[in-house]
């Protein structure tokens, strides 16, 4: 049996799983003191953060921002290639 690691979702810190960290169904991964997880009081369910649209992901903040730059790889592969060639 070994162990894993894993960013905390929250803080960004490492989480190990021998440790008192807990996981989301969503996918997050959470410190036991930075996620703020709430259990549905009908359904059972739990949630994190951002499985309530509290907070957004490192992942979801750049996709937002690489959309509303205008940036697309072809674009910025141009500039680079330009670049160079200037050197």
């Amino acid at each position: 049996m070994g162990v894993d690691f894993f960013p905390c979702d929250s803080c960004s810190e490492t989480v190990c799983d021998a440790g008192s960290y807990f996981p989301c169904d969503c996918g997050a991964v959470y410190h036991s003191e930075c996620g703020e997880r709430q259990e549905d009081e009908k359904t059972g369910d739990t949630s994190c953060q951002i499985c309530r649209g509290e907070v957004v992901t490192e992942e979801q903040l750049l996709k937002y921002l690489i959309k509303e730059s205008g940036i697309t790889r072809a674009a910025h592969e141009k500039a680079i290639m330009a670049s160079r060639k200037k050197k």
